[in-house]
């Protein structure tokens, strides 16, 4: 009976410290709480065919070629998924086309013909600007803001420069392929290409339409428009851009804008004309209003590839790296300070005109009632004596 009154003895030492132990495990546990982040997007076409052939096994489709895929998404600016870019698929580039029974002229549809009217690749140029203007059936939609959102159609652009110019041969035809890209807060997403265009419309149909919701209401867009370029060596050139700044619409109002794109600093270096149709929506307009007080945060954007980045460097910066030392950013750098030497000749007359009291000025100075008592008294004395 000792023995075994022993052993339970010890039986309960060990239960007791194996008790201590784990409510020592616990409190690390506990103090030693790590964090976990998710980044969610919606499913593409190519992630549900992925997950259709992982779900069935079949490791044979998990790799999916370009032509299963209908258009590279909004963020693909190395453009490897769009489907008929490569080879015998740029024949499709908007070539003239002679008009069945008519003078006017057509030209073939980008990126491809109306879906729900397969038959119709062709149309006139006033046919093309009707159709532009219609209501966008794809909107992408982006950020994860709760400020309200930022909706804008890209319809069209106007007297670009041709950044495509040949020498010989077939090369002469070529004009510039234009897209737009889209930079909002610490989102990057970019239209459809145009090929062979100096007057681009992109179509209803088409990747024009992007919804981005805000973090901050006074964040500004940038749109750039670029030339795209095949290969991945070769950069996209940049047309030209402009910076919209959405506290100057009204919520809720539908606005047809066009700008002016520039590519750098001067004033008269205009790279053609971009039209858009913007709208802003905020659910509650207190909760705008009064966030728009502070200054909005510092975004960063992930990138891919190279190509990628000189886009988005593009956008934020312009086409000169003022970070790098050249003959270039000096003379961008003294421009700027002979655009302030307007403002200071204004500044310098307004110092002189309140320091030296240069100019009339008209003032009243108020009298005592006392002194005018004293001089009705002296006017009546002097009219009494004569």
């Amino acid at each position: 009976g000792e023995a075994r009154g022993a052993g339970g003895g010890r039986g309960g030492g060990a239960k007791m410290e194996e008790e201590e132990e784990y409510e020592e495990y616990e409190e690390y546990e506990f103090v030693r709480t790590g964090t976990l982040a998710l980044r969610l997007r919606p499913a593409t076409p190519h992630d549900l065919v992925f997950m259709e052939a992982y779900g069935k096994g079949d490791r044979r489709r998990t790799v999916v070629p370009a032509e299963a895929i209908r258009g590279g998404g909004p963020r693909d600016f190395t453009f490897l998924q769009e489907p008929g870019l490569h080879g015998s698929g740029r024949a499709h580039r908007g070539r003239l086309a002679a008009a069945a029974g008519g003078t006017e002229q057509e030209y073939n549809l980008q990126p491809c013909p109306d879906p729900l009217r397969p038959r119709i690749k062709c149309m006139t140029t006033s046919q093309i600007d009707e159709a532009a203007l219609s209501p966008s059936r794809r909107w992408v939609r982006a950020g994860t803001g709760r400020y309200g959102t930022l909706r804008i159609e890209i319809i069209g652009c106007d007297s670009l420069p041709n950044l495509d110019v040949g020498v010989t041969g077939r090369a002469r035809l070529n004009k510039t392929d234009a897209f737009v890209a889209l930079l909002f807060e610490d989102t990057l997403v970019r239209t459809d290409v145009v090929f062979d265009c100096l007057m681009p419309r992109w179509m209803p149909w088409s990747q024009r339409a992007f919804a981005f919701d805000a973090k901050h209401p006074g964040s500004a867009l940038t749109l750039g428009v670029f030339d795209y370029d095949m290969g991945m060596l070769n950069y996209h050139d940049p047309v030209g851009r402009v910076v919209i700044d959405p506290a100057n619409f009204d919520a809720g109002t539908v606005y047809d804008l066009r700008y002016d794109l520039r590519s750098g600093p001067r004033k008269d270096e205009n790279c053609g004309v971009i039209r858009v149709r913007l709208r802003i929506e905020r659910p509650d307009e207190k909760e705008a209003l009064l966030a728009s007080f502070g200054s909005p945060a510092r975004y960063h954007v992930n990138v891919d590839s190279p190509k990628t980045f000189s886009v988005l460097r593009y956008l934020c910066r312009g086409p000169v790296n003022m970070e790098q030392a050249s003959m270039q950013t000096v003379a961008l750098y003294f421009s700027e300070l002979l655009s302030y030497f307007e403002y200071y000749l204004y500044v310098i007359d307004f110092l002189i005109g309140v320091l030296l009291w240069r100019g009339r000025l008209d003032f009243v100075i108020p009298l005592p009632r006392w002194v005018s008592v004293r001089e009705e008294k002296k006017d009546e004395e002097d009219g009494g004596g004569g």
